[in-house]
């Protein structure tokens, strides 16, 4: 069964149910994956005890009160007035199906359906109606009570017993009613159930599954286990047919993780490597097609077409180098069978845009900078910025002369290709940078902090720190961006 299914099912929503496997260990992903028998069993305990938990949380006192009624009930009045039916079927899900019907008009009554491990209170307010509750796997006792002058009265009960499709009652007896047939068959009991075919005086087949089908086709008339009216043999004298039937069994797709991780750019407005890692948590070799998208999932390019990787095993092999401003998304199908993906679903990875900024790359302490000149004061706006410059407040200017040194070390991009270091071999000045440098003479300051409100900065190609200006006043600052 598959989880969107089991949800379905249950009433509850697909991510309920993951979060429930995930509690419980078991191996899925997505509202597609394949639950085992077994492990629909364990999520439906998990849901039922914390209904009954809740259950218990919230009704403890009003159940209390009414065993405690219900005995008192039972020792001052030995027969009640009010008669009514109950009717309970079950089916190999085990969703039970509850029908009642009061004779006498009642204002209030109770359903309440107890097993070995369960308890659930239903409160019905009209003389007749029906309710579905899922799931049980233990036989179950439904009381049917009213409610006269705030006293509960037991108005009848009956015994559910899972190898039974349906029980009905009155108020004196209780009566468990199938189909009449004519094959008299073993009490059956769906743990032990074990499918085959029955046929009716035609020589129509009806393969049954379970007791409920089992009950379902003898009640259609399929009454005989061997075909009475076998088809004929269709023979020539060169050849015999014979017809043959197919039985398909879905096999769930491997379990694997994915993930991928980016380099650092290669520079300014410049690159970053994208490499998937591929983890198969399967012990048996597991194949993938994997394909990529650098256009928002417009179209995908294959990167592999058949990839095989071991048990237990980690695959790092493929990359892809993807440009600034540009974005690539990851994706792959998974199989147990080499070249046959024909059956599985994609997995897709979260699409991740590249961002390398523009500027000079640095490295002084460990970590790469981006180096920008812009016109700027100290405002609301900007303060924020000059205190996330590495060199801010730092070493009393010795870091920002660090990297006011790491930037000459470079070679500019408007170098004239002399051996004095200027200002206009890195930066252009003929051409606007942000913020407004209307009438301000060239500069290049690494402002390293502000007193009593004063801009302190290195001079430009030396050590000395006495470059003090008004902060309130536009200067050509440096400003770093760390670089992904």
């Amino acid at each position: 069964m598959k989880v969107f299914e089991l949800a379905n099912k249950l009433g509850r929503s697909s991510k309920e149910i993951l979060q429930a496997a995930e509690y419980l260990e078991i191996l899925v992903k997505t509202k597609s994956s394949i639950l085992s028998d077994e492990e629909v069993k364990q999520i439906i305990k998990y849901f039922r005890k914390r209904r009954l938990l809740f259950f218990f949380k919230r009704y403890f006192s009003v159940f209390l009160l009414i065993i405690l009624l219900t005995i008192l009930f039972f020792i001052i009045t030995p027969q009640n007035a009010t008669s009514g039916e109950i009717y309970a079927s079950i089916d190999e899900q085990g969703e039970v199906s509850v029908e009642w019907k009061f004779e006498d008009s009642v204002e209030e009554g109770s359903i309440v359906m107890e097993s070995e491990s369960l308890v659930v209170f239903i409160e019905v307010d009209e003389n007749n109606g029906e309710t579905v509750e899922c799931c049980f796997e233990e036989d179950l006792n439904i009381l049917l009570l009213i409610t006269d002058d705030d006293e509960l009265i037991e108005v009848n009960s009956l015994d559910l017993s899972l190898s039974n499709t349906s029980t009905s009652t009155t108020s004196t007896t209780t009566t468990t009613t199938l189909p009449p047939t004519t094959t008299t068959l073993p009490e059956c009991n769906d743990e032990d159930f074990k499918p085959y075919t029955l046929y009716d005086s035609d020589g129509n087949a009806n393969t049954v599954i379970s007791c409920r089908n089992e009950q379902d086709a003898l009640a259609s008339g399929f009454e005989f286990t061997v075909n009475p009216k076998p088809p004929p043999s269709t023979t020539t004298t060169t050849s015999t047919t014979t017809t043959t039937s197919t039985t398909t069994t879905t096999i769930p797709d491997p379990s694997s993780s994915i993930s991928q991780s980016l380099s650092s750019c290669s520079g300014p407005s410049g690159t970053r490597t994208s490499t998937l890692s591929l983890t198969n948590n399967e012990s048996y070799t597991a194949y993938y097609l994997i394909e990529y998208s650098t256009n928002s999932g417009s179209s995908y390019s294959t990167a592999q077409t058949n990839q095989s990787i071991s048990g237990g095993a980690t695959n790092t092999a493929n990359s892809v180098v993807v440009s600034d401003g540009s974005s690539i998304i990851w994706r792959f199908k998974d199989s147990r069978t080499s070249n046959d993906f024909s059956n599985a679903s994609y997995e897709i990875l979260s699409v991740v845009t590249v961002d390398c900024p523009d500027g000079y790359y640095v490295n002084v302490d460990g970590s790469t900078y981006a180096l920008g000149l812009e016109c700027r004061n100290w405002n609301n706006n900007t303060k924020a910025r000059f205190r996330a410059n590495p060199w801010w407040m730092n070493d009393n200017g010795d870091t920002a002369v660090d990297y006011m040194n790491a930037l000459i070390a470079l070679t500019g991009d408007y170098d004239d290709g002399d051996t004095d270091i200027e200002m206009t071999d890195y930066f252009d000045y003929s051409s606007s940078f942000p913020g407004n440098c209307s009438g301000l003479s060239q500069g290049l300051s690494f402002v390293f902090k502000r007193n009593s409100g004063s801009f302190h900065s290195p001079e430009w190609n030396s050590t000395i720190y006495n470059e003090i200006w008004n902060s309130s006043n536009r200067a050509y600052v440096i400003f770093a961006e760390l670089v992904p």
